[in-house]
């Protein structure tokens, strides 16, 4: 089955010059084709939106903030696979859920197809990048990203929007998510982008403490390097493999 990767509204042309990316998965918000591998980032690469030798912008940085927020946009020849998207559903009754698969095996369109599909969900969506390494900026990423969620636009969520995005959000963000009444699910894909960084050691905190109302969906190439031992054994931790990812002979038919 072949998938045609789908663009996000509004976004810029993109390179065709760039890595070709498997098909199947792109990044929201994502200014090239391919995704970037580990070590292709050129030394003093600018960041979104930054001016580029020449004097033009190669991208608004407002509208590329914005597309790291939205849930992507499945364009119409992408097969929409009803028992993926059932397992993603079942899987996100668990207070976490990870996502795991190689470049192109489908994590994202899988986790867009469950957010967009059925009855409107409670999702707030975050497409991370090498830039979301540094802890202020992820949660100021986070923060906003609830912000643009209609759960995080109304109700107990609506009181993160004034903390600052340091040290204390996880604790500001545990706090307002024990008033919940109805789940709220936070997708962080593109996850593996923090391996190794200082964004962990908070994440580790939201997870172990955050109230079942508020749930997260961990996508990524590998799995996060988080605690997540003590979910798995108390049954709060959903694992979503390469082997679920991959098209049966009938979704291949």
């Amino acid at each position: 089955v072949l998938f045609r990767s789908r663009q996000a509204a509004g976004s810029p042309a993109r390179d065709t010059q760039a890595d070709e990316k498997p098909a199947g998965e792109v990044r929201a918000g994502q200014v090239q084709t391919g995704e970037e591998q580990p070590g292709t980032r050129q030394a003093g690469a600018q960041q979104p939106g930054s001016q580029q030798p020449g004097g033009g912008r190669t991208v608004d940085a407002a509208q590329l903030l914005g597309d790291k927020l939205q849930i992507p946009r499945l364009s119409l020849a992408v097969l929409r696979r009803r028992r993926l998207i059932d397992l993603i559903g079942r899987a996100a009754a668990h207070r976490v859920t990870v996502v795991s698969g190689a470049a192109g095996a489908g994590k994202t369109i899988a986790c867009a197809s469950w957010a967009s599909t059925g009855p409107a969900r409670r999702v707030a969506w975050l497409t991370l990048d090498s830039y979301d390494r540094e802890p202020a900026r992820f949660w100021a990423s986070l923060r906003a990203s609830l912000g643009c969620s209609p759960a995080g636009r109304t109700g107990p969520l609506r009181a993160v929007q004034d903390a600052a995005p340091g040290d204390d959000f996880p604790l500001r963000l545990i706090e307002a998510a024990q008033l919940l009444t109805e789940p709220v699910t936070v997708v962080l894909d593109d996850v593996h982008e923090l391996v190794g960084s200082p964004v962990l050691p908070g994440l580790d905190l939201l997870i172990r403490h955050a109230p079942p109302m508020l749930r997260l969906i961990l996508a990524g190439r590998c799995p996060p390097q988080l605690q997540l031992a003590r979910l798995r054994v108390a049954g709060e931790l959903a694992d979503i493999g390469a082997a679920d990812l991959a098209c049966t002979i009938e979704e291949a038919d």
